[in-house]
């Protein structure tokens, strides 16, 4: 069987199914593809697993109770902390927030941490976050359009930004790239009307989303985890062959995810979904001809 994010048919006993958004970030066991047994685990620990556990990804994660394959409860943590001067590890819990301290090894009564200050410290790799969202343009477009995508996209530039290494990573061996890549922290999130509006549109209703919207010699895919918006790049696509009934691909395709939840709808459909969420109106409707 074919695997999209190798480029090569994959054996039976060297594969295996590749949830394309892992459960633990709101995926779910219908949105999956055929995929390399090495290539899968070594993305699903370098890049889902560390999607997974970036600190800003926690809250939501732990607010929709999104489990991965172990069931374990996500509890957002920062283990880099200090309380009263002395090293500690903060958890938010949902009864509560606990303080662990490490000189005591052992939770602070809550009557001693209410009402003063814990400092934290975090780092978030902000490759990571180019390489999921690549991945799941790449895996979401294959679930969409099947085998036409192999041809019709830069699937190949794809692949790179999957595969970059974090340690030796630099924007210049991505200059001459055709693939246009805004990151959750990128400044075209705050000025760019389209990425602001499809930022609006992944995160309003607080589920797992991704986006691919059609345009002539382009695929554009705008990815939110639980309300959490990722990122957006634009591919190099010959769009011609790409299916268009006007059900499901009206200006683009969008795929909403639960946790436990999966539907598929049109860019349109998704886009006037927003209007009436936000306005309480119905948008208007262009002129019958």
């Amino acid at each position: 069987m074919y695997c999209i994010y190798t480029d090569k048919e994959v054996p039976e006993a060297e594969g295996n199914l590749d949830h394309v958004i892992p459960l633990s970030l709101g995926g779910d066991n219908k949105f999956t593809i055929w995929a390399d047994l090495k290539f899968n685990s070594t993305v699903g620990s370098e890049v889902d697993g560390a999607i997974a556990n970036d600190p800003l990804v926690m809250f939501p994660r732990a607010a929709a109770d999104a489990r991965g394959h172990s069931g374990t409860e996500p509890v957002p943590k920062f283990k880099k902390s200090t309380f009263g001067g002395q090293p500690a590890q903060v958890s938010f819990e949902k009864e509560a927030v606990k303080i662990w301290d490490a000189k005591s090894k052992s939770y602070l009564p809550q009557d001693k941490i209410e009402g003063q200050q814990v400092e934290s410290q975090f780092k978030l790799d902000k490759t990571s976050a180019m390489r999921f969202v690549a991945k799941v343009a790449l895996g979401g477009a294959y679930f969409m359009y099947g085998d036409v995508i192999r041809k019709a996209m830069d699937c190949d530039e794809l692949r790179r930004l999957i595969s970059l290494d974090p340690e030796t990573y630099n924007p210049e061996d991505f200059k001459n790239s055709k693939i246009k890549i805004s990151d959750r922290f990128h400044p075209d999130v705050q000025t760019n009307n389209t990425v602001k509006m499809n930022k609006a549109l992944t995160i309003f209703q607080r589920r797992t989303t991704l986006i691919c919207v059609t345009f002539h010699g382009w695929l554009e895919f705008h990815v939110g985890v639980l309300g959490m918006f990722m990122g957006s790049l634009a591919v190099p696509t010959d769009t011609t062959d790409l299916p268009n009934d006007m059900e499901l691909n009206d200006l683009g395709r969008v795929l909403l995810l639960g946790p436990g939840e999966f539907k598929q709808m049109s860019y349109r459909q998704l886009a006037v979904d927003y209007h009436r969420a936000t306005t309480g109106t119905e948008p208007p409707m262009p002129p019958a001809p």
